[in-house]
């Protein structure tokens, strides 16, 4: 039987493309990070630091600050 996933987050994470939850919180980190709002590791992992970015750039575009990766951030950064 394969190992089971564990990711440290445990809330819903809105996935595109059939990614699996990490990636997606990998790719959305890395565009996080090239827009200035990100400065940790590329690591998918949804920890403070990534939740702080994911907030920070949610109310700069004017969406609602969730802290999470939903469809409307994934749109704002041309990823859903």
């Amino acid at each position: 039987m394969p190992d089971a996933l564990v990711f440290a987050y445990d809330g819903p994470i809105y996935a595109f493309n059939n990614f699996e939850p990490d990636q997606v919180v990998a790719n959305v980190q890395a565009a996080l990070q090239q827009l200035g709002y990100y400065h940790g590791p590329i690591n998918g992992v949804l920890d403070a630091p990534t939740q702080e970015a994911i907030a920070n750039y949610q109310r700069d575009q004017g969406l609602y600050t969730t802290s999470v990766i939903d469809e409307p951030t994934l749109a704002a950064l041309g990823m859903a």
